[in-house]
């Protein structure tokens, strides 16, 4: 088994595009049956951006990838394929980063909501959930962010 996994490595390392290769044969066959209209990818691109920045659906926190796909009047398997392809996003990660944008915003505008106000304003279900996905984004935990930004305003 051992034998088996070093070798695997070092073919990965003498032959890196044959796993892009592969890695995007099996992207391809995944979505063999999902059609995307191209002339139209770039409408609904534009639509799904008008759904998070203006209709905030990542607000509600029970919104699933069909609800999102209805409104656009494509399939679900569409719509991940276009969250997959052109973001390189799953829905959940798509929805968590108009969240996290909009938190990073009123953890600055509203100093006086609690952390906990906003992560549940901005459509987080939990406290750990909103705190693990900003960190992975910012680097910080909300608290810091929103002390290290204020400071930068108000040195």
């Amino acid at each position: 088994m051992t034998t088996i996994l070093f070798s695997l490595i070092l073919y990965l390392f003498n032959y890196p595009d044959f796993f892009n290769a592969l890695s995007y044969e099996i992207t391809q066959k995944k979505y063999e049956k999902t059609i995307l209209p191209q002339q139209d990818l770039k409408q609904l691109m534009q639509d799904l951006e008008v759904l998070m920045l203006q209709k905030r659906y990542y607000h509600d926190d029970e919104v699933r990838l069909e609800d999102v796909a209805n409104e656009l009047m494509i399939t679900r398997n569409q719509l991940s394929r276009i969250l997959n392809e052109q973001y390189q996003k799953n829905f959940y990660q798509f929805l968590n980063h108009y969240r996290i944008l909009e938190a990073k915003e009123l953890l600055l505008q509203e100093p006086p909501l609690s952390v906990l106000d906003i992560a549940f304003s901005v459509g987080f279900k939990s406290k750990s959930s909103f705190y693990k996905n900003f960190v992975q984004t910012t680097g910080v935990t909300p608290g810091s962010y929103r002390k290290q930004q204020l400071n930068k305003m108000n040195p």
